[in-house]
């Protein structure tokens, strides 16, 4: 390195021959629930049965520590009882008609029932809890709340299905300490990223990051879907530039370069 010249960070998405390479840690078996309610009420009345179901199934098929346990697979046991939790929730809530979407409300609202039931949820292994609220003609919303963040919410996905959040890559920016910006448009997620400095320095690499998922629609023919995307991905391109304009426009954070945009196509 040229002695007077900027120090830079590099993101895993600028060196695509390591995507392949990536693998999430700890990656195990688990078991997933799914359960849904027609509103607030509803969930906190019949949690309860919900988990307890849960426990059973979870001690069916738990294996025992009898006379046919060798001792290997007793300290595999006793290992897996003594990792982090596995098990996920996927909880969806259903608002009355006469009542206003209104994400910070509904937020604050999941995160005291994730409080109340903080126990039961580190009793039985769970790993983490997303929540779904919608009502009929809105796009939902989604918040997720995880055991290694204390029960509180990963804002990074917020408004992300869980099955569809590993498209944004977002471990491709463990170089940066990442933040979530608000947009108009939940279907644009817009990340403010800092380089992370071990030897305290001062930071100078600062980047906006947008992400994007285009979901493909059903086509008979080749022309169509091939037309469909190119549509779209012009919509999405040009979306994506306008809320990075507003966002480098923004004093709140200090100015930027390098920025990109994701859009996978699905």
């Amino acid at each position: 390195k040229k002695s007077g010249t900027m120090p830079r960070i590099v993101s895993i998405s600028e060196d695509l021959s390591s995507y392949g390479r990536y693998q999430e840690p700890g990656q195990h078996e688990r078991l997933g629930v799914m359960a849904a309610f027609s509103s607030v009420d509803h969930l906190r009345s019949n949690f309860e049965s919900l988990m307890e179901r849960y426990a059973r199934y979870i001690q069916q098929n738990t294996p025992s520590c009898g006379a046919t346990t060798t001792s290997s697979e007793l300290g595999s046991i006793r290992e897996e009882k003594s990792a982090e939790p596995l098990h996920i929730i996927n909880i969806a809530i259903q608002h009355p008609p006469t009542v206003e979407m209104d994400q910070y409300r509904d937020c604050q609202i999941c995160s005291e029932f994730i409080k109340e039931k903080e126990k039961d949820l580190i009793d039985n292994g769970i790993r983490r809890v997303t929540f779904l609220t919608f009502k009929k003609g809105h796009y939902p919303y989604f918040f997720t709340f995880r055991h290694r963040l204390h029960w509180s919410e990963d804002s990074i996905y917020r408004h992300l299905e869980p099955a569809l959040a590993f498209q944004l890559d977002i471990h491709r920016l463990k170089n940066f300490n990442i933040k979530l910006l608000q947009t108009n448009n939940h279907i644009l997620h817009m990340y403010y990223g800092t380089a992370k400095s071990s030897s305290g320095s001062q930071v100078t690499d600062n980047r906006f990051f947008v992400r994007s998922i285009i979901r493909h629609a059903n086509f008979f023919t080749k022309e169509a879907s091939f037309d469909y995307m190119e549509r779209e991905g012009e919509k999405y391109l040009q979306e994506s530039l306008n809320e990075l304009e507003v966002s480098m426009s923004n004093k709140k954070e200090k100015s930027t370069d390098c920025d990109s945009a994701l859009i996978p196509l699905l």
